[in-house]
């Protein structure tokens, strides 16, 4: 059956540069420190990208100057919007930066410290007299340090998500039903660590053109904490509270092939999801560890392996459900292996094997079965 193509524009927006200050006004791409709540699928493969219609400053934004500043608004857009129901939100935003790591300077340790917050309210609801208003605000917090001597370097984010939602507005604000009054109030983390170590040769030019004798060996070692809600698999009318303490993250913050990634192969299908337990699309209500090593090459190309556990945060008492608690909580083990060659800065080829197994989180009326996957990708900049 024939469908419509309806294009959808990421980007449009206009700029005006002064001397310390630029200003952007349209839809704006956004990411933010290492992408757990903001990450704007620049990425070939990126399966969403944070967008925002308005307007922002940035503060001192060159790159020979270590603080900057930004502040906006944003007009978001709700899920529910009709003729008979006005729905939008405003946000306003703020954060300040301060770093180091950008000026490539010759002193041994660098970082890079930043602080974002954000207060997102509603705007043209139709609120009956009584019933409260919706208002999330968020506080994220980046930090990365680089001790040039060791060649070692380690980020960390650190959000918190609080506030209260008008039970009309429920499942735009991501609660889990709507005609319930939810209060959210979550906290995350991730960090990374990593070590560059026998490194050799050098680049000929710039680093997009791939060009040299430039070679090393990375390790990594990467936590994940998400919230999740042991309420979740219950029905409205027996949950205890109205209190939301689950948080996902952006579908682009991806550590894994399969896990967190969907179906391989197959449409987009949340039928085995679970509310506040497990979203099979991005990381939610996990106890997440990864170690994985990588090896760059200009000559050959780069090759990584990496091997990641997961646990589930929190189980409920739902049988037959992900995440039922007399399964226990853990969720599984993969293995990923990738390659990747580039050729210049345009063209770029890679290979992709990964294997999970999972864990008997993963059981229900069903046993889980161990998944496979391989492939292979060509990307071509025009």
């Amino acid at each position: 059956m024939y469908k419509n193509f309806s294009p959808k524009v990421s980007k449009l927006y206009m700029s005006y540069v002064t001397d310390y200050v630029v200003f952007e006004a349209g839809r704006r791409p956004r990411s933010w420190g290492m992408g757990l709540l903001y990450d704007a699928g620049e990425k070939p493969f990126d399966p969403s990208y944070s967008v925002f219609d308005g307007v922002t400053a940035y503060i001192n934004p060159s790159l020979s100057q270590s603080l900057s500043f930004m502040a906006g608004y944003d007009v978001l857009q709700g899920l529910f919007d009709n003729e008979e129901k006005p729905s939008y939100f405003h946000q306003i935003f703020g954060a300040v930066s301060y770093d180091t790591i950008k000026l490539k300077g010759s002193s041994s340790f660098a970082s890079n410290i930043g602080l974002y917050f954000s207060h997102m309210f509603d705007g043209g609801a139709k609120v009956d007299d009584g019933i409260p208003g919706s208002s999330v605000s968020f506080f994220d917090g980046y930090f990365a340090f680089l001790v040039r001597p060791l060649n070692l370097s380690w980020k960390t984010e650190a959000l918190g998500v609080w506030g209260g939602v008008n039970p009309e507005r429920a499942l735009e604000f991501g609660a889990r039903n709507s005609g319930i009054e939810e209060v959210f109030a979550s906290f995350s983390v991730a960090t990374q660590l990593s070590w560059s170590f026998l490194e050799s040769g050098s680049y000929i030019g710039p680093k997009e053109f791939a060009k040299g004798d430039f070679k090393r060996h990375l390790l990594f070692f990467d936590f994940v904490y998400l919230p999740g809600s042991s309420e979740g698999a219950l029905g409205s009318s027996e949950r205890a509270s109205g209190k939301a303490t689950a948080f996902k993250a952006n579908e682009n913050f991806t550590k894994t092939l399969i896990l967190f990634n969907g179906k391989p192969g197959l449409k987009k299908d949340s039928s085995i999801s679970v509310d506040g337990i497990y979203d099979p699309y991005c990381m939610m209500n996990v106890f997440f560890y990864s170690l994985s090593y990588r090896y760059e090459d200009l000559s050959i190309g780069n090759i990584e392996a990496r091997a990641s556990y997961a646990m589930l945060a929190q189980t409920h008492e739902v049988k037959d459900k992900i995440g039922y608690k007399e399964n226990g909580n853990n969720l599984g083990i993969e293995v990923d292996f990738s390659y990747s060659r580039s050729f210049g800065k345009d063209v770029t080829l890679g290979a992709d094997l990964g294997m999970f197994i999972p864990g008997a989180g993963f059981t229900t009326d069903k046993e889980p079965v161990n998944i496979f996957i391989a492939q292979i990708s060509a990307m071509f900049k025009l």
